[in-house]
């Protein structure tokens, strides 16, 4: 029974990623690139999903799914276990700043809200263009054929937006998993030392992203 729960929150995950649109960037856009600045988005960090056997036994009520995200969110606050998502944002920049010459501003502006007009004009004044990059959902969980070893999973969605002309000219979604157990962490690996393997998993995460993104979105 658990295999099976196990089996549809990963595919919802997955649904989930895909269901998030690409838009590349088009070959005017990449040419305007050049000398304009662009910035990060930063927002709050997301609730964070620890699954573990014991809570999973719950996981049909409430009761299973907030403990998950009680405990998810005093882990990665006690070990300051940051939120991949404007990492990934500013590593975009970069591509950006390094293959179509735009200005990648050393700034992450923060915002409340999702919406492209209110970005665009909270963004204005300072950047010509923003590098929104929210994380969807992050967490790990046991593997349904291994409970004693753990993987991370992580989705986010990305964005470019132009702020003089309240567009997103490009966007794009990822999702990481490690392909199998091999070499998995057991929950005391994950969490020891600071929270050190998930982190490590999640800085895997952010590589991983930057490349799928970097392609659906700047053809790079």
């Amino acid at each position: 029974m658990r295999k099976h729960m196990i089996a549809g929150l990963v595919a919802a995950c997955l649904a989930g990623c895909a269901s998030l649109p690409q838009k590349q960037l088009s070959t005017a856009g990449i040419t305007a690139l050049r000398n304009q600045t662009v910035i990060v988005s930063v927002y709050d960090r997301p609730s964070f999903a620890a699954m573990t056997p014991a809570k999973m036994g719950l996981i049909g009520g409430l009761l299973g799914g907030a403990l998950t995200i009680s405990a998810g969110n005093s882990l990665v606050k006690e070990n300051n276990v940051a939120d991949p998502a404007s990492q990934i944002a500013f590593k975009l920049t970069q591509v950006m700043s390094n293959r179509y010459g735009a200005y990648a501003k050393p700034k992450f502006l923060r915002f409340d809200s999702e919406s492209v007009d209110e970005i665009a004009h909270k963004a204005k004044p300072s950047a010509r263009y923003v590098m929104d990059v929210r994380t969807v959902n992050w967490g790990f969980i046991y593997f349904p054929t291994n409970w004693t070893h753990y993987q991370v999973i992580y989705t986010a969605k990305a964005r470019l937006i132009d702020t003089q002309l309240n567009a997103v000219l490009a966007e794009g979604g990822c999702h990481y998993m490690p392909p199998d157990d091999t070499g998995a962490p057991t929950y005391d690996e994950m969490v020891d030392n600071g929270a050190a393997r998930l982190k490590w998993e999640l800085g895997t995460a952010t590589a991983s992203c930057v490349q799928t993104l970097q392609r659906q979105m700047l053809a790079v």
